[in-house]
């Protein structure tokens, strides 16, 4: 999944004075924060559809021993 590795290199490797001038961490923090969500809950519903697609066919691990 997504972490904030690129957050804590631009704490390491840009100045304070300009770190705070350019970069937003925690409007940044949330960002990554609202698309880690988003890619969790498109990973659910292509569950989701997989196990409903396996069941109108038939494929569920049941009928499938």
């Amino acid at each position: 999944m997504l972490s904030l590795s690129e957050l804590l290199f631009l704490k390491q490797h840009m100045p304070p004075s300009q770190l705070d001038r350019e970069v937003d961490l925690r409007s940044l923090q949330a960002a990554w924060e609202n698309e880690k969500q988003s890619l969790l809950s498109a990973v659910q519903s292509l569950k989701d559809l997989l196990a409903q697609t396996h069941r109108v066919r038939g494929v569920d691990k049941v009928n499938s021993l």
